[in-house]
C-alpha cells in the first residue's frame, strides 16, 4: 500500500521548519510522498490576518520544489466553506486508496480533541509528531497514552532536534525590515522582497 504524508497548515508563511518536519518524517516512516496542504477557511484562525490562498500555495510551490517527493496540494484552498481535516482525509481516501500520515507538531496531540470530528481523523490517518519546546517528553507520552485508550488511535514520534521557527517570527521581521534568510529558502525571501508581501 502507498504511504502518503500529509503536512497541512495555514502557511503563512510557509518556513524550513515545515520542510524539515516533512524530510524527516518522509525518511523515517518510509513514506511515498507528502503533500502539502495549504488550509483553505479556517474555522479556527478567522481573525488571523491570513494571505490569499493564491500567495499562500505560490510561497508553498518554491519551498518544495527541489523535493520531487513534495507535492502542493489545494484540496482545501478549492473547496468552498470552511476546511476540516476530517473532510480533507476522507476526500484524498476517496482520490486515491493509501495508507495516510498526518504530520504535526505536539500541539496537535492537546488541541485535536476540539477539532471537528476528532474520531474520524484518527481512523484515517497514522499521527506523526513532531515534538516542540513547550512540551515536555512526559506530558506529550502520557497524552499520546491518553489518546490511544480513547480513540484506539496510532500515534508515532518523529525523531528530529526540536525546530524553533514560526510563522508569526518571519512576518515581524519582514514587517521590522530584518532578514530572514535562516527561516525561509532563499528563492522564498526573493519572493517574498519582490512583491511586498507582508510591508
Amino acid at each position: 500500500m502507498k504511504k502518503i504524508g500529509i503536512l497541512g497548515g495555514t502557511f503563512s508563511p510557509i518556513h524550513l521548519g515545515h520542510v524539515k518536519i516533512a524530510l524527516a518524517a518522509y525518511e523515517q516512516f518510509g513514506l511515498d510522498e507528502v503533500l502539502f496542504i495549504p488550509s483553505g477557511i479556517s474555522y479556527m484562525k478567522r481573525n488571523m490576518d491570513i494571505l490569499d490562498s493564491s500567495v499562500r500555495c505560490e510561497l508553498t510551490a518554491i519551498a518544495i520544489k527541489d523535493y520531487p517527493f513534495f507535492k502542493l496540494d489545494t484540496i482545501e484552498v478549492d473547496r468552498s466553506g470552511n476546511s476540516y481535516t476530517y473532510e480533507t482525509l476522507q476526500e484524498l481516501k476517496m482520490r486515491e486508496i493509501a495508507d495516510y500520515y498526518f504530520i504535526a507538531g505536539a500541539d496537535t496531540l492537546f488541541s485535536i480533541e476540539k477539532w471537528k470530528e476528532p474520531g474520524l481523523i484518527f481512523s484515517n490517518c497514522v499521527l506523526l509528531i513532531a515534538k516542540r519546546f513547550e512540551y515536555d517528553d512526559e506530558s506529550i507520552a502520557k497524552k499520546i497514552e491518553e489518546l490511544k485508550n480513547r480513540y484506539q488511535c496510532d500515534i508515532r514520534i518523529i525523531n528530529m532536534p526540536f525546530i524553533d521557527i514560526s510563522s508569526t517570527e518571519i512576518r515581524n521581521r519582514i514587517i521590522n525590515k530584518e532578514n530572514i534568510h535562516e527561516l525561509v529558502s532563499p528563492e522564498m525571501e526573493e519572493y517574498i522582497k519582490e512583491k511586498g508581501i507582508y510591508l
